[in-house]
């Protein structure tokens, strides 16, 4: 039997980290931040909405676009090639095409009051100090912000890439991190 409170438990249930081969259409997406950045290996865009994000990796004609939200019943089927829950602990590792290696690990808690707020404190610091995507907002029924932080790391060959979404409605801290790279051409 559960502890958690229904708002929290559909909070944990509705989160859900899908992946894309193909690019997605901004339309399916509240933005609220983004940004860009081209390395001579890689494209990269992310964006940043409530309490989701997406990052597009691309090399040439292939990509991977990952997206975390609590809103999944919104995405296209086409292209999406892997969905999981958020809830818990996860991990996951996949090749896209030819050339591109995927990795990534979620993690996701119910804390008390007085950690989410060290938390919330904690992680605005962190995306002021590091220049970091970052949207907080309040719901209307919440007395406390709630906060999401899109934070990257890009490479010569590889992007990484930390994010925590933050619901105060129930205390949710999530935090995923992903690992994008471009894989060397083999020889012949």
């Amino acid at each position: 039997m559960s502890t958690l409170s229904p708002r929290a438990l559909a909070s944990l249930q509705a989160y859900r980290l899908m992946l894309f081969s193909r690019t997605l259409h901004p339309e399916f997406f509240d933005i609220r931040k983004q940004r860009s950045s081209r390395s001579a290996q890689y494209d990269l865009e992310t964006w940043l909405s409530r309490g989701a994000h997406i990052i597009t990796f691309r090399k040439d004609e292939e990509c991977v676009v990952e997206v975390l939200t609590p809103r999944p019943g919104a995405m296209p089927g086409r292209g999406r090639i892997h969905e999981f829950p958020c809830a818990g602990e996860r991990d996951f590792e996949s090749r896209f095409g030819s050339r591109l290696n995927y990795i990534t690990s979620v993690q996701t808690e119910i804390v008390s009051e007085n950690l989410y707020l060290a938390t919330l404190k904690e992680m605005h610091e962190h995306a002021i100090e590091n220049g970091s995507l970052m949207h907080r907002w309040r719901e209307e029924d919440c007395r406390l912000d709630s906060l999401s932080v899109l934070d990257v790391q890009c490479y010569p060959c590889e992007a990484h890439a930390q994010s925590w979404h933050l619901d105060a409605g129930c205390g949710l801290v999530l935090r995923s991190q992903a690992v994008f790279e471009v894989l060397a051409e083999r020889a012949a």
